[in-house]
Order: structure tokens, then sequence, then C-alpha cells
């Protein structure tokens, strides 16, 4: 019992003392709060529009059910790994370079009992890791590509002229190691625009296309009260409009417009960005 005390400490000083680029990003699913009920209680605040839940939920109501493996690149405080690996029969291994984090979500999966099915691992996966890694029924890759060139990969990044070639050669390593792929993706890096926010949709359907993956489901919010989950099929992907969002300077908001006019401001354009769950063509 000292022993369970004592990594809960370690996990609130953690939370309360982070402040890293990715601090805040995430919550905790509700296993954690159940098991931990002082983490209701602790300063840290997420920093992000919060939708562990919904995307998780998301990716459940149509993920097949026979899965066994499952790989999540930059696991931050690891609510996609924790709810996978309290998954029957399902092995995750969680990557999360961030050191602080990483030990978070270590001591979780000891007091979660989830030793055996969660695997935690202090490093980032750039592409010659990718290489060289194993097969996998399942990769996540949440809201981390459009960091390349930045916060890591920032050597092999300068051999591509481009973030788009880049991109294209990570998913198409992805596509030959894993039958499935949960991703998300910014179209900000550096307080630039890699594409417009509202062509994210035609951008990722050809990427996906060029690197062998079929696209199975997209999840777009269109209601910015309930921020919900729509979701589309590849059939249907032409009747899809997402939100132009841009950064108010005065307000620090981020304002999402549609047909030029202004819906709603809310703190990040992490509501624009659609959920996409692909399988392999291999």
């Amino acid at each position: 019992m000292q022993d369970k005390n004592n990594k809960i400490d370690r996990i609130i000083s953690v939370l309360e003392s982070s402040s890293d680029r990715f601090s805040n990003y995430q919550s905790f699913p509700e296993i954690v709060l159940k098991t931990i009920p002082k983490l209701k209680e602790i300063k840290y605040k997420k920093g992000q529009i919060d939708l562990d839940q919904k995307r998780y939920n998301w990716l459940n109501n149509y993920l097949e059910r026979n899965i066994k493996t499952a790989l999540d690149i930059g696991a931050n405080l690891g609510y996609f790994s924790i709810m996978l690996a309290s998954r029957n029969n399902l092995v995750v291994d969680a990557y999360e370079p961030y050191l602080h984090y990483n030990s978070v979500l270590n001591e979780l999966s000891k007091i979660l009992n989830l030793e055996k099915t969660l695997n935690v691992y202090l490093n980032e996966i750039d592409l010659m890791k990718l290489d060289k890694i194993k097969n996998y029924d399942l990769v996540i890759n949440l809201n981390i590509l459009h960091h390349a060139g930045i916060f890591f990969d920032t050597k092999k990044f300068k051999q591509f002229d481009n973030w788009f070639l880049y991109i294209k050669e990570y998913l198409t390593i992805i596509c030959k190691k894993s039958k499935y792929l949960f991703f998300q993706v910014g179209n900000m890096a550096r307080g630039s625009a890699l594409f417009d926010s509202d062509n994210t949709i035609e951008i990722m359907q050809k990427i996906f296309n060029e690197c062998g993956w079929k696209i199975l489901k997209v999840g777009v919010i269109s209601n910015l009260d309930t921020l919900d989950y729509e979701t589309y099929e590849l059939e249907n992907l032409d009747s899809i409009k997402l939100f132009k969002c841009m950064r108010n300077t005065k307000t620090n908001l981020v304002d999402y417009y549609y047909d030029k006019k202004l819906i709603k401001s809310l703190k990040t354009g992490f509501a624009q960005r659609p959920l996409w769950l692909c399988m392999s063509k291999h």
C-alpha cells in the first residue's frame, strides 16, 4: 500500500510541475480516476480541448474486435494506450519520449496492473526506428507528424524537399508494418500553415492513397457546441466541409469560420482535425 501511495505521489508531483511544450495535452480515462481519485483534485489542468474520450469511443466503435497488438507513437499520458491495454488479449507498446510523462505512464501501468499488456518505452519513433519496428495490428499516430523536423527527426527531415514528401515516406513505412492506422494531424508548423485547414480532407485522402492505405472511416466535428464526431466513409468524403481556422492575435483564441462567417472561438484548432481510420492495402 505504501509503495502504491509513493507511486501516486510521484505522479502528482510530475503533473503539477511539468511545463513542457507538450504538457497538459491529455486527460485521464475513467479507469485511472476510479483507481486514483486524488487525481481529480490536483492542479493539473488540460490545456487542450478535451476530446480524448470522444476520440477513443469513435475508434472503439469501428475497430476490429480481434486485434491483438497496438503501437502508440507519442503516447503522452497514455489515454489510448491504457484504454486499449485494458481490453482482453490486447498488448500495447507505448512510445513517449518526454521523460516526465513517460514516467507517469510507467507508474500508471503498475498501479493498474497492466504491466503484462502495456509496455512503455522512452523513445521517439523517427524514420530510422520506424523501419525497424515489428509488425502490429494497429498503429496510433495522433497529432505527431506536423511536428516532424522540429521536435523529432530534425536531421532526417532535411533530406526531404518538403513536409509532404516526409509524411509520405513515414506513412508508407507504417503501411508495411500495420494492418490498421488511427491517425490525426495538424496543419501548422512553426506558426506557418503546411496546408489550409479546410483542405485537410482532399490533401490527406491523396496522401493515404499514394502511401498504400485504404480509408475506412473519417470522423469530423461539425457542431462546435457538442463537439461530437460525425462519421463519413470513402464514398461520401466529398460532402465533408471543414471549418477554416485562424488564430486571433487579440484574443489568442482560434476562430472557426464556415463560409467566411465566424462560428465560434476555441482555445485551439484541435476540433477541426479529422480522425482517420485506415487499413493497409498490403
